[in-house]
């Protein structure tokens, strides 16, 4: 381990798995707080690093003092939950004297309780040798490739959970940190692998999608055939387009990854949700029922989400069937993955658009008290109902739960979309119309519909009185469940 002011986290990291190993090495850059005193508590060997800014130099020092055969490592943000220390002892259990790295999933809580986690898989656990050292100031890497000097790799089932990321001050400090150093490393290698992807990965979590675009495509002008790393390239610059509004875009960059990597999970969901935003709802259907049908893979993850086969497509499967129409199928769909996933808010709140589109009151009601046990589900809760009062003309109950839902969850796009179909609706001035759809493209900045709302808006305000259409006092959002308009929900 290497660690640096961990009073809050080292204990909890360590007291569940440290009776697993014979040695525990602890390498400190430069702690302030009481992380030396609890690491006294679980090893006597604790030893001093100067920080160089450079994470590998860190992690090359303390694989310096290990003495076994096999080396394990942990930051002090990561836990292992009781049944993954039970996979994790049967696997100690079982290593032999054949060089070989173990490449388990690192499990990245979501920023809100109710979206999915993330995947990034890391070699843990590898046989010593006196050629592997990290590589990187930051995300580092095991150099060189385990592989290359005959390490067999094996994928295991055992998980580990990372904490460090979940408060939204500290990861934009952590995010910024990150492209510090990696623009070091850039500065001496520009061709390296590693560093323009995470660069690009970076510069798309703080969502400048410029930088973002700038890296990743760098690792798309030489041909490095089919690296693993190369399947998230491939998505994050298809998440950027969707994100730009530019679904077709995305489907161009998606068919080249696809023909790379064939099967690809999350590739092919990208691939269905761009194909939902062009209304290509039944080659998003064949899409995702390859997806749910399909064999489950193992390869290296670089922060994909989570239950992709047996979850989230399953649940987009639902709504792409709701907004074909296929109410009792897509019912049906999405209570098999509620069955599986009963506190997951989307799975309900999808249940709950199927019960509205079909007009069927009684059964909305038996979804919003599940849907409020769920994480952050009154939201969702609250979302049904406004909807539910728009399509069914009870204008004063939806603004008041809309003027709520803003107040509460003030950058979410849903109840910004739902204000502008409700001043459509309400014939409200054009100011008011043209206000909203730049309230919703500032929360929103790629929602092309409202783009394109807000230009036909701007263009009807610039026209004589006299010749505004009629239609103006119509509603101007639609989509999947939302009447009449363009906004797609």
């Amino acid at each position: 381990m290497i660690v640096r002011n961990e009073e809050r986290n080292l204990a909890a990291c360590l007291e569940p798995v440290a009776s697993q190993f014979d040695q525990i090495v602890i390498v400190d850059t430069g702690s302030q707080d009481r992380t030396l005193e609890i690491a006294q508590e679980f090893t006597s060997e604790i030893y001093h690093f100067a920080w160089r800014d450079d994470f590998s130099a860190a992690r090359n020092e303390s694989l310096r003092h290990c003495q076994g055969e096999w080396v394990f490592w942990l930051d002090a943000d990561d836990r292992i939950r009781p049944e993954q220390v039970v996979k994790l002892r049967l696997l100690l259990d079982q290593l032999d004297d054949r060089p070989a790295a173990y490449v388990m999933d690192t499990v990245c809580p979501p920023r809100f309780e109710c979206e999915s986690s993330r995947l990034v898989s890391h070699i843990r656990l590898f046989r010593r040798s006196p050629e592997l050292r990290w590589q990187g100031r930051v995300h580092e890497q095991l150099r060189p490739e385990p592989a290359a000097l005959g390490h067999e790799l094996i994928w295991s089932d055992i998980q580990i959970d990372h904490l460090g990321y979940l408060e939204a001050s500290l990861r934009q400090r952590k995010l910024q940190r990150d492209i510090r150093l990696l623009r070091m490393d850039f500065a001496v290698d520009p061709e390296d692998a590693s560093t323009l992807l995470h660069l690009g990965l970076a510069y798309s979590e703080v969502c400048n999608h410029v930088e973002a675009r700038k890296y990743l495509q760098r690792l798309l002008t030489v041909d490095r055939g089919p690296a693993d790393y190369m399947r998230r390239v491939y998505g994050v610059l298809a998440e950027l387009s969707l994100r730009d509004g530019k679904p077709q875009d995305a489907l161009e960059v998606l068919g080249r990854g696809l023909f790379l990597f064939p099967g690809d999970n999350s590739l092919l969901f990208l691939r269905a949700e761009a194909l939902y935003e062009v209304d290509r709802f039944d080659s998003a259907r064949a899409t995702l029922n390859e997806i749910v049908t399909g064999p489950r893979m193992r390869h290296q993850q670089g922060g994909v989400p989570s239950e992709i086969q047996r979850k989230l497509a399953p649940r987009k499967l639902g709504d792409v069937l709701r907004v074909q129409g296929a109410y009792a199928e897509a019912e049906t769909t999405l209570e098999a993955v509620v069955a599986e996933f009963p506190s997951d808010t989307h799975s309900w709140y999808s249940i709950g658009r199927v019960h509205i589109d079909a007009n069927q009151r009684q059964k909305l009601d038996a979804v919003i008290p599940r849907l409020k046990e769920c994480p952050q589900g009154h939201i969702f809760a609250a979302l049904l109902m406004a909807t539910w009062h728009l399509n069914n003309h009870e204008l004063r109950p939806a603004g008041d739960v809309i003027d709520q839902l803003i107040s509460e969850a003030p950058n979410m796009p849903l109840p910004r979309i739902l204000r502008a179909d409700w001043l459509a609706r309400c014939n409200a001035p054009l100011e008011s119309r043209i206000a909203a759809c730049r309230d919703l493209l500032r929360v929103q900045p790629g929602n092309a519909d409202a783009a394109r709302s807000l230009m036909e808006l701007e263009q009807a305000q610039r026209r004589p009185a006299e010749t505004w259409d009629a239609a103006w006092g119509a509603s101007l959002v639609v989509g999947a469940g939302v009447p009449a308009g363009v906004f797609r929900a």
